[in-house]
């Protein structure tokens, strides 16, 4: 790509234009060429327009190129002047340099035009970016120079003192001595002084108003420095005090200029004498006229080899001569201040001084003589070599930036003017793309809330503190915005993408275990109630059968309501196998089962409950995994999620059942909390329905929770399904996209070898069901208590009653003619296995049998009972009650 190029050329000839434009696009230049033939011409052009260089022919009629050489150094513009001309002798050449061209070009020698263009762009960018940085380094040295220390208050003494790195610029001691010695700050302070530090000291520990003091210090090295010490207090959140700290500033040189303007020259000569930078001042011939002592303890050198000598006279190296007799020179012939740095070598090192010169005129404004300021600004170098160092080697990433605002003052854009590599590294912008840009021109879809952000920050000065997620990069930053200047703010850029992402992670974990806990508290309480539901429904039923065997069942008055009973106390008793189930607190007839094979056999049953307009997808790819299941469980899980399908899809669409394999590790199992790593079946059933919003997603297997209209579902079926999964030992996830369906995904545990498990099995009753032994009838509910003895009643049997376990062990040890125990299980004080341990040792032998309406796992879990072929569940008929019976106590007597 071309190189632009404005070029201002003093020339008469049209030719000679045209060939130097020629010349210039051969070196790759694109160049913009503005022709000028008068000095008018030449000062309007200099003084409207910004031009990268001038190229002036030497001889130009009624005009030369030494006047326009004068013309535009008058301006003070760094940028290359080149003179060509086709003859000319080489004093004038030379005379030309001397001026101030940059370069003598012959026109006869084109050849030398391009490499002295190239050589003078390049030092006049060098010229300016060393200048800006000067600048900006000055900038922030100047920032450095205060320090704060910190005061520890326990019930108002002082415990502990501390200083920061900076306090050995001011006092000269370290951190580590005030450290160790808890009066050192103390000492150092001047005599005079020292009653109002203690009182400022005093205040600040009574926790009153303590205002800025200014007081003397005696530093390390012995000399005098004046510091501005601005304390503010600190509280608890009880609001007593528990410290202050305190900001020192060296005022020394503002002191000195007040005094310096109210104190004689006698007053000021010995003012000078204690500061720490060498004054001086020089005639015309640059002899120095005074020198102040400070020189000595810089330089090493005595100050009377300095007074009415030169540099060159003293002895100064032939560079520092040269260097000294020119800025001299140039302050007493522009009158204006001069700024400069040298380098001045001693045996313990060397050192780098900053030197300022100031004229001293007369009331007619002639410089009479100059007033020089030396400061030793060594470490203050190094500090910019670390600062540098550190900048470039930070982990974080920053940046500089110049606010942009509109005619009203609000921000609309800001520019991107210092950036370190870290920054480059972690947005993958590089510096040299970006320095200069703003941010619209890199990133055009920038929110205004930002530039509005920063703006703020770079107006008010207040500084900001955030963390950011950036799309464009896919990463997570904790930003800290400041202004280091009026205009201006700069951002420290800290990744914190990994950090960021764990704690999402985290939260994500809590939520689920939250989920997970919220669902077992629900199945708890499904559980607990469907066994009290259980109680009552074994009196409804067991009542209305009672009145189905009476000669007035046979009243249609009676009948019907009757009937209406019984079907609904059924419906009743199928909602509390749905709880039960919930709860994970059902009967299971667990055996190894093939997935694939349970599906294959439903495929008929799911296509004629899901309607011909709905297309069932089955991907069943062979397996010979077996799980522990009970088999019709796993045809209620997915004719629920077919119902449920069925009422999401409106029209036509697709429901997948899809089975397969996968094995979960430590990484992958993280989701789900009771799964342990190792080889599962995945249940996958899809639909193309309306799909669920995030707030449904939340409550999605709670009992009872429905979006379907009032009337068109119980709410149960989901849940049934979550807790026949997690009776299962499995585990389900759903993922669902709002008006495009829903995906189930269920995890079995696969079988591991041969593994069999017996289930339940149904009763098969006996011919007879009828007796004429005693049954003592141990239940806390009357009402079930009463209904259980007119069931034994109606087969033959002699019920005996006992409210509890204690009248329960009463009753056997009065009675010898009790042939079986009926007990419930769970009941407070003694459960059904207390009475029964204390009943067998009394009356050994004696044949049990047990009423619950919890399943033998709950039972095992509360130590309740174990003895599975010993237990009949709530609620049961008076037939299936008396077959138990009559079983259990043929089996004794033989």
């Amino acid at each position: 790509m071309s190189i632009p190029l404005h070029v201002l050329l003093v020339e008469d000839s049209v030719n000679d234009a045209e060939l130097l434009e020629l010349e210039l696009k051969r070196g790759n230049y694109a160049p913009v060429i503005t022709r000028v033939d008068t000095a008018e011409s030449l000062q309007k052009s200099l003084h409207e327009t910004a031009w990268d260089m001038v190229i002036s022919d030497y001889n130009i009629p009624g005009f030369n190129g030494m006047e326009a050489l004068e013309i535009f150094k008058s301006y003070q513009l760094d940028i290359p002047f080149i003179l060509m001309s086709g003859v000319v002798s080489e004093d004038a050449a030379a005379e030309a340099m001397v001026r101030g061209a940059n370069d003598y070009i012959m026109k006869d020698h084109r050849a030398r035009l391009l490499p002295a263009i190239a050589r003078e762009l390049h030092a006049t960018k060098a010229r300016r970016e060393k200048r800006e940085s000067e600048a900006r380094y000055r900038r922030i040295t100047e920032t450095i120079t205060d320090y704060i220390y910190t005061v520890r208050v326990e019930n108002g003494v002082v415990v502990a003192t501390e200083h920061g790195p900076g306090c050995i610029n001011i006092t000269g001691y370290s951190g580590e001595e005030f450290a160790a010695d808890a009066y050192l700050w103390l000492k150092i302070v001047v005599q005079e002084d020292r009653d109002s530090v203690l009182a400022q000291g005093q205040r600040a520990l009574a926790d009153q108003e303590t205002a800025p003091l200014e007081h003397r210090i005696i530093r390390k090295d012995g000399m005098l420095r004046w510091i501005r010490n601005a304390v503010l207090r600190r509280h608890n959140a009880d609001g007593n005090l528990v410290g202050y700290d305190g900001l020192i500033q060296d005022v020394t040189e503002r002191r000195l200029a007040e005094q310096a303007l109210r104190l004689s020259e006698e007053q000021y000569r010995a003012i000078v004498e204690n500061t720490p930078d060498i004054i001086s001042r020089f005639d015309r011939e640059g002899r120095h006229l005074y020198t102040s002592s400070a020189v000595e303890s810089v330089l090493g050198i005595s100050v009377e080899n300095f007074i009415g000598k030169t540099h060159e006279e003293m002895g100064f190296p032939k560079p520092l001569v040269e260097y000294f007799r020119a800025h001299i020179a140039k302050v007493f012939e522009t009158g204006l201040p001069d700024e400069s740095e040298f380098h001045f070598d001693k045996p313990s090192g060397q050192l780098t001084i900053n030197w300022r010169l100031y004229p001293l005129c007369d009331d007619a404004g002639n410089v009479m003589s100059i007033l020089s300021l030396g400061r030793d600004v060594t470490q203050h170098r190094k500090a910019e070599h670390d600062y540098q160092r550190l900048f470039n080697e930070m982990i974080n990433g920053f940046a500089v930036h110049q606010i942009i605002c509109d005619a009203q003052g609000k921000p609309i854009d800001y520019r991107f003017q210092v950036v370190n590599p870290a920054f480059e590294r972690l947005t993958g912008w590089k510096a040299q793309d970006i320095l200069g840009k703003t941010v619209r021109e890199i990133a055009p879809d920038i929110e205004s809330i930002w530039i509005e952000k920063y703006g703020e920050v770079a107006l008010t000065q207040v500084p900001i503190e955030f963390e950011h997620f950036s799309a464009a990069l896919n990463r997570h930053y904790n930003v800290t915005a400041y202004s280091p200047a009026q205009g201006e703010f700069a951002c420290i850029f800290e990744d914190v993408t990994e950090k960021s992402q764990a704690e999402d992670d985290r939260r994500k974990l809590q939520e689920q275990l939250e989920q997970a806990q919220k669902m077992e508290a629900i199945g708890h309480l499904a559980g607990g109630i469907a066994h009290d539901f259980n109680n009552i429904l074994s009196v409804v039923i067991g009542y209305s059968e009672i009145m189905m065997t009476t000669p007035l069942y046979q009243d249609p008055r009676i009948k019907v309501p009757c009937q209406e009973i019984r079907k609904s106390a059924r419906r009743a008793k199928s909602l509390v196998e749905h709880l039960l189930a919930f709860g994970r607190k059902q009967s299971l007839d667990m055996r190894p089962t093939d997935v694939v094979q349970v599906i294959a056999e439903m495929e008929s049953m799911v296509r004629r409950l899901i309607g011909e307009d709905v297309d069932v997808v089955t991907i069943l790819p062979p397996s010979t995994d077996m799980i522990l299941a009970d088999s019709s469980q796993i045809e209620q899980v997915l004719l629920n999620f077919a119902v449920n399908s069925r009422d999401a899809m409106t029209g036509t669409g697709a429901f997948t059942i899809e089975t397969g394999r996968v094995v979960l590790d430590e990484q992958t199992i993280q989701p789900f909390f009771e799964l342990k790593p190792g080889p599962y079946l995945t249940l996958k059933v899809s639909d193309t329905g309306c799909g669920m919003t995030a707030e449904t997603l939340k409550h999605l297997f709670e009992p009872f929770f429905t979006t379907k209209e009032k009337g068109k579902g119980t709410g149960l079926g989901l849940s049934t399904v979550y807790g026949i999964v997690k009776q299962h030992g499995g585990d389900i996830q759903v993922q669902s996209v709002l008006g495009a369906g829903t995906t189930f995904t269920i995890y079995f545990p696969i079988l591991k070898g041969n593994i069999s498990c017996a289930g339940e099995h149904t009763e098969c009753y006996e011919n007879t069901a009828e007796g004429t032994e005693k049954i003592l009838v141990i239940e806390d509910d009357e009402t079930l208590r009463h209904l259980v003895c007119t069931m034994l009643g109606m087969y033959g049997y002699q019920a005996i009653e006992a409210l509890d376990g204690k009248d329960a062990i009463r009753l056997v040890t009065e009675r010898d003619d009790i042939d079986m125990l009926l007990s419930d299980v769970v009941m407070p004080d003694l459960n059904g296995k207390q009475i029964y341990d204390r009943v067998v040792s009394i009356r050994p032998g004696l044949p049990a049998l047990f009423m619950s309406g919890y399943t033998d796992a709950a039972l095992a879990q509360r130590n309740h009972l174990d003895v599975k072929n010993l237990l009949i569940r709530k609620p049961f008929t008076a037939q299936s009650l008396c077959h138990k019976i009559r079983k259990i106590l043929t089996k004794a007597i033989t």
